[in-house]
C-alpha cells in the first residue's frame, strides 16, 4: 500500500523461486516495475485522484505470483 505521494523510493518484492530470472508487469502505467535479481521494485506516480489499484504480476518461468498494489486517494 502507498501513501497518495509520489514514491521514488519504491516498495520491493523478493521473489522465491527456482527460476534463474524474472519477469515482473503492472497493470497500470502509474506503477513502475524494475527488476534486478529476483527482486522487484514497485514506484508510483502521484495521485490526485480516487483510491486505485494496480496489479503486479512476477513471472518466474516455471511460477508466477500476481500482486496487489495499493494507492491512497489524493486530494
Amino acid at each position: 500500500s502507498f501513501a497518495k505521494e509520489q514514491d521514488d523510493t519504491g516498495k520491493t518484492i523478493t521473489a522465491t523461486t527456482s527460476s534463474d530470472t524474472i519477469k515482473a508487469k503492472s497493470t497500470e502505467t502509474w506503477a513502475k516495475v524494475s527488476v534486478s535479481g529476483k527482486t522487484v521494485t514497485v514506484k508510483v506516480s502521484v495521485n490526485s485522484g480516487d483510491e486505485r489499484i494496480a496489479y503486479v504480476t512476477i513471472d518466474g518461468q516455471t511460477d508466477a505470483a500476481t500482486i496487489k498494489v495499493t494507492q491512497a486517494k489524493g486530494n
